[in-house]
Parts: structure tokens; C-alpha cells; sequence
């Protein structure tokens, strides 16, 4: 397999995970306003491939309930393989974030402030 064939696996595979975040996000923040989802694409570390990221303007944290988005994002984690959160970290600065993995050498990052913007780092096979 090529290095194009890798980055082309992972947007697929990754990919569905972030466009059902999205909606998840949405349907407990509120509705938001998305740029289109990047496509997956090398970093700087060659060995990395980023899916995403996915970003939405407009979140007004005070107005969310913490308990029924992490219900949300661990409903689309679930569904696509990864590990559940307990929760999001609360920064004092006003930013809610989370780090979680798959079992494929994969890590999907979800921070929340005056944006929601979430992407996957993964390895390639």
C-alpha cells in the first residue's frame, strides 16, 4: 500500500466518525456555523496522518449541559470504536477539551470554546 492509499483509509475510516460528531455537537450545543471538514492529510511528523479537523462557531459553553453532551459524544464514540469519556477537562480560561483513543493507534481531540472543533490523529497501516 502507497502513503496515498493510508491517508485515503483513514479519511474514510475517520472521516463518518467526525461528520456524526458534528451532528452530535450540534444537537446538544445548538446549531452552529461549520466550515467544510478538512480532508485527512499529513503532518509534520511523517509518520501521522490528521483527519479533519471539523470546526463550527457559535458555542455558548454557559448554555451547554456537560452531562448530555458527553452522553452525545460517547453515544458516536461507541459506535465508531473508541474508548468512552468521563468527561470533559474544564479549563478556568473557559475551554472544555478531551483527548480519547481507538484501538487502531488513533486519537480524536474535542475542544470546546467559542468553537467546536474536533480532528483525529492516526497512524496509517
Amino acid at each position: 500500500m502507497n502513503g496515498d492509499d493510508g491517508v485515503r483509509q483513514l479519511s474514510m475510516r475517520y472521516g463518518s466518525l467526525l461528520d456524526s460528531l458534528q451532528r452530535a455537537l450540534e444537537t446538544q450545543i445548538g446549531p452552529l456555523l461549520w466550515r467544510d471538514r478538512a480532508d485527512a492529510a499529513r503532518t509534520d511528523d511523517p509518520r501521522l496522518v490528521r483527519v479533519g479537523p471539523i470546526f463550527g462557531s457559535g458555542v455558548a459553553l454557559e448554555t451547554v449541559d456537560s452531562a448530555g453532551l458527553r452522553s452525545a459524544v460517547n453515544e458516536v464514540l461507541e459506535h465508531h470504536g473508541f474508548h468512552p469519556i468521563d468527561s470533559f477537562i474544564e479549563e478556568e480560561w473557559g475551554e472544555w477539551h478531551v483527548t480519547v483513543a481507538d484501538g487502531h493507534q488513533a486519537q480524536l481531540t474535542i475542544s470546546l470554546s467559542g468553537a467546536a472543533e474536533a480532528h483525529v490523529a492516526a497512524v496509517p497501516a
